[in-house]
């Protein structure tokens, strides 16, 4: 299957959201922790507003509050400055896939990998991330693919490569 690729500053925003996304274990901890954290700081300031002596409460919130700016704020506009300075990122390119290999096409250049010599794969909902490495990873958007092209990558994918 060949397919015309090109990224878009809001396919790269999105692919580093997928990327940051835990595992579901990972996920429901980190839910968890959080309610904890909220109950917590609200019984510390609301509840017995007189036992607030120690900072804990405080520096909580803070923690939560910088969190929250960096998933939300600080991720993002880091993600845009990074697509808007990698000028390749914006040019086509076209992507051959096959049972033994992929294959990048662009101006710049041609790749290729067997499945083999790749990490793994992680699905969201509109994206599939290719990882070569644990940190570098391809993305590819469903908006490039036909809903039977989709399911036939994602099967190619299942049967070379473990999901992340």
């Amino acid at each position: 299957m060949k397919i015309a690729c090109q990224l878009t500053e809001e396919d790269y925003v999105r692919a580093q959201y997928l990327h940051l996304r835990p595992r579901p274990v990972f996920f429901a901890a980190l839910v968890l922790m959080l309610a904890a954290a909220v109950v917590l700081i609200v019984l510390k300031l609301f509840v017995h507003p007189s036992a607030t002596t120690q900072p804990a409460p405080y520096v909580m919130l803070a923690v939560l509050g910088y969190l929250a700016a960096r998933f939300f704020f600080l991720m993002p506009m880091s993600a845009k400055r990074i697509y808007r300075e990698q000028k390749t990122l914006h040019d086509p390119y076209e992507v051959e896939i096959t049972e033994e290999t992929i294959r990048f096409t662009s101006q710049h250049g041609d790749s290729s990998a067997a499945w083999r010599q790749l990490h793994k794969y992680k699905v969201g909902r509109d994206f599939i991330l290719l990882y070569p490495s644990r940190e570098v990873f391809h993305m590819f958007p469903r908006r490039w693919f036909s809903d039977e092209q989709f399911a036939e990558f994602q099967g190619i994918l299942g049967r070379h490569l473990k999901r992340g």
